[in-house]
């Protein structure tokens, strides 16, 4: 028998997101801003993950679309890691964008967009790199 647990979190999560009234509070462009990552509490582990997952999925499935051979380890390890950090676990990572959150001038970017921007804040990117960063990511979703 196969385990659906994955799948019933999912209907679950969507269905508590579209129940609440504030749903256009948590969503950016239909996407989980800040204030939908604060209300995830405990799930945000299983988030991550199912970004991980979904991540290293479409890479793979992205290359053999393009009529590719695949991609290699090298190249696959270079675009995952840019958005998932190698020098982390997914506690420093929630604790990580819990603290990006803070700041009320990032509250409506999708945390895609904040996973990428701390990715690169714990791979080691300069304090110019990342203050350039988050004026664009800001501008993108502000504006």
């Amino acid at each position: 028998m196969k385990n659906h647990s994955g799948r019933c979190f999912l209907v679950a999560f969507s269905v508590c997101l579209f129940v609440s009234p504030s749903i256009g509070q948590t969503l950016t462009g239909g996407q989980i801003n800040g204030r939908g990552w604060k209300a995830l509490g405990k799930a945000k582990v299983a988030y991550l993950m199912g970004l991980q997952d979904g991540l290293a999925a479409g890479l793979i499935q992205g290359s053999f679309a393009k009529g590719g051979q695949g991609i290699t380890s090298e190249e696959f390890q270079t675009e995952f890691f840019k958005v998932i950090p190698y020098k982390s676990n997914l506690d420093e990572l929630i604790s990580e964008i819990d603290s990006f959150y803070e700041e009320a001038a990032n509250v409506l970017i999708p945390v895609r967009g904040a996973v990428e921007w701390v990715a690169e804040k714990i791979n080691g990117a300069s304090p110019a790199r990342l203050q350039a960063q988050i004026t664009k990511i800001r501008q993108l979703y502000t504006d």
